[in-house]
């Protein structure tokens, strides 16, 4: 009786999400463009891919882009996956959307086929969809709702791993791993616990993947993303200058105005219940570690990312921990898996449907800020002139980046080939620009270097 009355609450959840998704993605499509700033790097850099079959990032932040690759800060695996529409004449966004909901959905069709008591994944859907994550990132252009559909595909494969501890299994999961990583570096951490659990049973894959999970974050890092001023970064230099004092007392800085922001700062309930949602996740995870070798690894992987959220990182904003939510997802997963033994696990995952509970009349205003979100249109006259120039590298001004569309900018010229555009967002050394797109008397106006050094 206890079991079926389960079966139909978590049913009737899911009808509940269901709607409500249903209702806000007809808003979204409505407005579908970008509105924060991250969003315009995987547009148009999607976009310039689709149209000329160039890696090369047309939007970045110096003009350089990576050091391998010329890749925006984002990396390539993005463009390319978002990109991936050639046949189109016209590429647009929505595909953007369409590609993060089909694997969105893949992942909770991993959790369909997965062999638990039907209660359990019902329950199981309802977090993934009953997240605030999911539904926030979900009506945007970010990325989010990929590494959800990576953190589903780590836990199946992880569940399916620790029952037959085949080298297939073992294989897919590396697989993941990699795959994850090259869309978010940090991804790549999980290697090291998975390196100390196997250590013991087969040493020589171990070290491989202990010294892998070191190697491959620095690497990737420093190869292919544009790099961007952070703490990690402003300390690594300071290192690298003999600076020592002044590399740990930033760290120490950061940390303890992290901790402060976290315990302090708020945007509104959700964020206060998806903070402490995050936090009991951890203690959680760790008092009952041992549970399983799968449970174990992914709460040393969720130990990783916090510490580098809370050191490393600027988490002054909710939005920062969108980077502890997808292996917060894996370990809430795991806590239900084991709620017929343990019924107290249930507390964690509600804790996550009451802050998305809390983040619904938030997501009903935001879909209304970018339906409001009015920036000024290019101009035809400036589109056209744009397309006209060769082996063009743009420098768009500080004004016009606050000021107009940018997704109106054209990233192919009338030969086919790719435009390139510097965002000055951060101060870093830029590439010498061609032209510069910029405002003269109220005016957008596009300057050739000769013009301007006259």
């Amino acid at each position: 009786m206890r079991i079926f009355k389960l079966k139909v609450l978590g049913t009737v959840l899911i009808l509940g999400i269901i709607l409500l998704y249903f209702s806000l993605v007809p808003r979204f499509l409505e407005n579908i463009a970008p509105f924060y700033g991250d969003e315009y790097f995987y547009v148009k850099n999607a976009e310039s891919y689709a149209l000329t079959g160039e890696y090369k990032a047309a939007f970045t932040y110096s003009g350089y882009g990576s050091k391998v690759g010329g890749f925006d800060a984002h990396g390539p695996a993005y463009t390319f996956l978002y990109g991936l529409f050639q046949a189109f004449d016209h590429w647009s966004p929505n595909f953007i959307f369409w590609i993060n909901l089909a694997l969105l959905l893949i992942g909770l069709g991993l959790l369909a086929i997965l062999k638990e008591e039907k209660s359990i994944r019902i329950f199981q859907f309802c977090l993934i969809m009953g997240s605030p994550y999911t539904l926030f990132y979900g009506m945007s252009l970010m990325p989010e709702l990929i590494h959800i559909a990576i953190a589903v595909g780590l836990y199946f494969a992880m569940k399916t791993w620790e029952t037959k501890q085949s080298n297939i299994s073992l294989g897919v999961i590396l697989f993941l791993i990699i795959l994850g990583g090259l869309f978010r570096v940090t991804w790549f951490f999980l290697l090291l616990p998975f390196g100390l659990n196997i250590l013991t049973k087969k040493k020589a894959i171990g070290i491989i993947l202990l010294i892998t999970g070191l190697l491959l974050p620095i690497l990737y890092q420093n190869l292919f993303l544009e790099t961007v001023p952070n703490v990690f970064s402003i300390v690594g230099s300071e290192l690298k200058d003999g600076q020592l004092q002044d590399g740990i007392y930033r760290l120490y800085y950061n940390t303890k105005r992290n901790i402060y922001f976290l315990i302090t700062y708020s945007e509104g309930g959700f964020y206060w219940t998806w903070k402490i949602w995050l936090i009991c996740t951890l203690i959680f995870s760790l008092v009952y570690q041992k549970t399983s070798s799968a449970f174990r690894i992914s709460t040393y992987l969720f130990l990783i990312q916090f510490a580098l959220t809370i050191i490393l990182y600027k988490t002054y904003r909710w939005t920062e921990f969108r980077m502890l939510s997808p292996v917060a997802l894996i370990l809430n997963l795991q806590f239900l898996s084991f709620s017929g033994k343990r019924p107290y696990f249930l507390w964690v995952p509600i804790l996550g449907l009451i802050s998305f509970l809390w983040i619904i009349p938030f997501e009903i205003d935001t879909l209304e800020e970018r339906k409001e979100h009015t920036l000024l249109p290019i101009p035809s006259n400036i589109q056209s002139e744009l397309k006209t120039l060769s082996n063009s590298l743009v420098r768009v001004d500080s004004t016009v980046l606050n000021l107009y569309s940018l997704d109106q900018l054209p990233v192919v010229d009338t030969l086919g080939k790719s435009i390139k555009y510097i965002l000055p967002y951060y101060e870093l050394k830029e590439e010498t620009a061609s032209y510069y797109l910029e405002m003269d008397q109220d005016q957008l106006i596009v300057r050739s270097t000769k013009i301007r050094i006259q």
